[in-house]
């Protein structure tokens, strides 16, 4: 039962990652900022580093 509910967390924070990423590629596209750029990459690698969990 922990496996599902440890399952359920990991798939939540790659919703998350993902939603995060989406919205600051979307900023750096309007602001043309490098930095957000760069942060948006950051959260995809995190979400990356979510599946490697699984």
């Amino acid at each position: 039962m922990a496996n599902r509910s440890g399952h359920k967390t990991i798939f939540a924070a790659i919703g998350a990652n993902l939603a995060i990423a989406i919205t600051k590629f979307i900023a750096a596209s309007i602001t043309g900022s490098s930095a957000m750029l760069s942060e948006g990459m950051h959260s995809v690698v995190d979400t990356g580093n979510e599946f490697v969990l699984l």
